[in-house]
């Protein structure tokens, strides 16, 4: 459980990143819990004439009790009889961990430049060094682990030398 928190946190990150405004939105009103706060510099849906976007979710509810800022255009200052507000805060996210990037980008291009080394799906000059690097490690690493199995799996060799120094035998 506390994986998938984890992941749903990132995930959030992620769509609010690319502009998948209305996407973060859904997910966010999905995934109660979410650690989320309402910054100054968070995007708004809707337009100047208070037009909230068609098929838009319902704003989420931050989890801090007091915004980062005085705007509080949305669902901490609407009661539940009152019409929808003029536009909608997409909310930041507080993350353990926060990239320039996001961490699920950093992950996905590090995961994709081994996944296309390890497969040869380009020709070597398009695999970042790097990948091509760390994935022949793996293999070299591999294969001793293979060949010192195949040296415990076949018992004592009859080339190892006795107590006598003599191989083999007595």
């Amino acid at each position: 459980m506390v994986h998938e928190s984890s992941l749903d946190k990132y995930v959030y990150d992620y769509i609010k990143r690319r502009g998948y405004h209305q996407t973060a939105l859904c997910l966010a009103n999905e995934c109660k819990g979410l650690p989320l706060v309402i910054a100054a510099d968070d995007p708004q849906l809707g337009d100047p004439q208070g037009q909230i976007p068609h098929g838009a979710c319902a704003p989420p509810v931050p989890s801090s009790a007091s915004p980062t800022t005085s705007d509080t255009t949305g669902p901490a200052s609407a009661s539940a009889d009152a019409a929808p507000p003029p536009y909608v805060r997409v909310p930041s996210i507080i993350l353990p961990y926060n990239s320039h990037n996001g961490l699920l980008l950093d992950w996905w291009v590090v995961f994709w430049d081994v996944h296309i080394a390890s497969r040869n799906l380009l020709q070597p000059a398009g695999v970042p060094d790097r990948a091509r690097i760390y994935v022949q490690h793996q293999h070299q690493a591999q294969a001793q682990a293979q060949r010192q199995a195949q040296r415990h799996s076949r018992g004592p060799s009859s080339t190892t030398l006795n107590a006598n120094g003599k191989r083999g035998g007595r």
